[in-house]
């Protein structure tokens, strides 16, 4: 689950950006990002002056419809994301607000919040894309793309394209 804030840093230019690189692991299928109706119209609210950027973005992006609203973090757009992740068993949202009244804990149910730089520090994602993905992070060639396609299973209830399941996909979820 990517937060908004995340996606935006994508689009900024920076030799090491996380942020970057978690958004082309998605771009590439090589993680699943999931959104709910509202998480799509704040990515094109934020996204607005990047419209290619953000065509490419959506396009890969799996829509869900979280049938339990949540009220448990301040601010409240920040629900949605949350709602988002339990609803499609992500095991982690990833994002950068992490101050008082955003996602202050590390750990809503099951699903873990990091930021951009945790999550690709984290042992499992290193060792899922092995020595090519420590190259990556240590000398990122301009415009290099990966290809890969992940496969899912879905585990709780929710709306996945149109569809109730009974068992859910993850968002940001590594394949293995």
């Amino acid at each position: 689950m990517l937060d908004t804030c995340v996606v935006k840093l994508a689009t900024f230019p920076a030799e090491r950006n996380p942020a970057a690189l978690i958004v082309e692991f998605c771009l590439r299928r090589l993680v699943e990002c999931w959104a709910s109706p509202p998480i799509l119209d704040e990515y094109c609210h934020v996204l607005a002056e990047e419209p290619d950027f953000l065509a490419e973005f959506l396009a890969v992006v799996e829509v869900c419809y979280p049938l339990t609203e949540i009220h448990v973090i301040g601010h409240e757009p920040d629900n949605r994301f949350l709602e988002c992740a339990l609803a499609t068993g992500a095991d982690f949202l990833v994002t950068v607000n992490t101050a008082p009244g955003h996602f202050e804990q590390k750990h809503y149910g099951s699903v873990c919040v990091v930021t951009p730089g945790e999550f690709v520090n984290l042992r499992q994602v290193r060792t899922f894309f092995g020595r090519a993905f420590h190259r990556l992070l240590q000398h990122p060639p301009r415009g290099m793309r990966i290809a890969c396609r992940p496969s899912s299973t879905l585990a709780n209830p929710c709306l996945v394209g149109g569809l109730l399941r009974s068992k859910m996909g993850f968002s940001l979820m590594l394949q293995r």
